[in-house]
């Protein structure tokens, strides 16, 4: 009996861990989307091109969730997403995009544990999709001896990939402004 006992406590004790470990993980497999290091030289008729990128993105874990709360805008592409989280954190949420055409939404069912973002959009139509990100810290690194840039955001891959000015987007990193 005695044994019975000890392994339902242990495994009580175990499974929220467990769970924060998952979340933490995927939080960290999302972060990875948005690292990008390059490193080209280019010698042509004496002349040296020097293409340098290294960009770094870690989850932004925060001990309140009150401390998400803000506006964040995907850059010259019209995606915005308002977080707010009320005194007894509950998250409320709404924002648009502006691809493939512009529509507003809502946020239903949302969660964030350990800087991972789940949720819900409501199109205002009725539609709705999943949505998944990761709060992050993103530094980059545009020239190899160069200043390093900090920005703090919400990075998140897309259900549906879209094509703009050329491009094919399966992700957007979501600025906080």
């Amino acid at each position: 009996m005695r044994t019975v006992l000890a392994i339902a406590v242990l495994a009580a004790c175990t499974a929220p861990a467990a769970s924060q470990q998952l979340s933490n993980s995927r939080a960290h497999q999302l972060a990875a989307l948005f690292n990008k290091y390059k490193n080209v030289v280019r010698q042509r008729a004496g002349v040296t091109k020097d293409k340098y990128a290294n960009i770094r993105s870690e989850p932004v874990v925060r001990a309140n969730i009150r401390d998400y709360a803000g506006t964040y805008e995907a850059q010259d592409l019209g995606f915005v997403i308002d977080i707010e989280v009320d005194a007894a954190g509950r998250i409320l949420a709404q924002g648009h995009d502006s691809r493939p055409s512009a529509r507003n939404f809502t946020i239903e069912h949302a969660r964030i544990e350990n800087a991972l973002f789940t949720c819900r959009k409501v199109y205002a139509n009725g539609t709705s999709e999943p949505f998944e990100g990761v709060f992050l810290s993103r530094t980059e690194q545009r020239t190899r001896n160069g200043p390093t840039r900090t920005t703090l955001g919400l990075g998140a891959q897309l259900r549906t990939p879209f094509e703009f000015g050329g491009n094919t987007y399966e992700r957007l990193f979501y600025q906080l402004k």
